[in-house]
């Protein structure tokens, strides 16, 4: 079973386990909370999870995830990533999302390194063909 470990980790944090069947993909990490993508082979759905860092998660991680996880009824699919629940498993405490696609937005303006928005969205469209 392959697992995501954060290369700047040596000791700490425990890396992520993959969820039976699923690819998980890292998509951010702030030091306290990891987003990962979850791919299950031969699917073309896949789902978001927000991921405590460490276990116990921190009173503050855990109240965000919560909330989060609360906001779901206001949030409309179309532009948002839905939550689904909390949950803990294989020991660790983490928030499911429904998901959207797309890459979250420090990525992208990580790749624009200034150039203005508009010009990554037509770069994109190009690229997709």
């Amino acid at each position: 079973m392959r697992q995501i470990v954060r290369p700047d980790s040596v000791e700490g944090p425990r890396p992520m386990p993959e969820h039976v069947g699923y690819r998980l993909e890292a998509l951010r990490d702030d030091g306290e909370l990891t987003l990962y993508r979850a791919h299950q082979p031969g699917e073309h759905a896949s789902v978001l999870i927000v991921a405590s860092t460490a276990e116990p998660p921190s009173p503050q991680s855990l109240r965000q995830l919560e909330h989060e996880c609360s906001l779901a009824a206001d949030l409309d699919s179309a532009w948002a990533a839905r939550p689904v629940e909390v949950t803990r498993r294989d020991g660790r405490t983490m928030l499911v999302l429904m998901d959207p696609g797309g890459e979250p937005l420090a990525r992208v303006l990580e790749r624009s390194k200034g150039q203005p928005l508009h010009s990554q969205g037509r770069q994109a469209r190009e690229r997709a063909g």
